[in-house]
């Protein structure tokens, strides 16, 4: 009994039991998304590893060359399927920091727009502007004016596009789909629930701007959608600033982030 209390002390019974338990709880919880598991995905994989370095270590005691020879080449075996099953996940999530649509953005209108032109933005473009210089997260500066949206942040609230462009002088529109993805989704709506009209006055704002706005810049959704979401650049029509030259089609994928030719205009 003695010797079971110390091998199985309660910290570890506790360590081995919580992932069960907590497992068991969130399956009775609404919550859907992936990282509410991530306490228990990061425990699971913890104890797997000490598994394997508890094996290890009973081998490498053993004084039994039948126990010990097999038991390091399970250990090894064990440890290199770790590493196999665990490199695509590393290798995505490594990926997902070297994609950064913003910066991408940024140095296009900076090398593409005129110095005049006034972007309108959504709340989750995160231009460098002067109106909020505290979320200003990239050391790069333009010399456009970067207009935000007011109260939530969506561009759409600042008015239809008429009204951008002839009374608050708006040349250009980036828009996020983090933001706008959001009035074209019934995902959110229960059964037999109407569409708030706020809703369908934001959403008919968005597909004015798709369809008469001229498409500059665009990129999809990466793998790490902080960093990388998927972004639009649009010039209002009507309003005399056509020196950038649009891309000849929405996205330009297959070629990697970073690639020159990428994002970059065509023609």
């Amino acid at each position: 009994m003695r010797r079971w209390r110390k091998r199985w002390d309660p910290a570890l019974l506790a360590a081995w039991a919580f992932p069960w338990v907590y497992c068991g709880i969130l399956s009775f919880s609404s919550k859907a998304g992936g990282r509410y598991f991530l306490p228990a995905d990061l425990l699971i994989h913890f104890l797997a590893a000490l598994a394997v370095a508890a094996l290890a270590l009973i081998a490498h005691r053993s004084t039994h060359r039948l126990v010990r020879v097999p038991g390091q080449v399970a250990s090894l075996l064990l440890l290199g399927g770790i590493c196999w099953a665990q490199w695509g996940d590393f290798d995505l999530a490594r990926r997902g920091f070297t994609e950064d649509s913003r910066l991408e953005l940024i140095h296009y209108i900076r090398d593409h727009l005129p110095a005049d032109a006034v972007i309108a933005q959504d709340k989750k473009v995160k231009l460098p502007n002067d109106l909020r210089p505290d979320e200003d997260v990239y050391p790069v500066k333009l010399s456009q004016k970067v207009i935000v949206g007011k109260g939530t942040g969506f561009v759409c609230d600042l008015g239809d596009l008429d009204t951008l462009r002839e009374a608050q002088g708006i040349t250009h529109i980036g828009v996020c789909n983090a933001d706008y993805g959001r009035f074209f989704s019934s995902s959110k709506l229960r059964d037999g629930e109407e569409i708030p009209l706020e809703v369908v006055r934001r959403r008919e704002f968005y597909a004015k701007l798709f369809s008469e706005g001229e498409l500059l810049w665009s990129t999809p959704t990466g793998v790490n959608g902080n960093l990388a979401p998927g972004l639009r650049l649009y010039r209002v029509k009507g309003t005399g600033l056509n020196t950038a030259k649009p891309l000849s089609a929405p996205f330009s994928e297959g070629l990697p982030f970073g690639h020159p030719g990428r994002n970059a205009p065509q023609g």
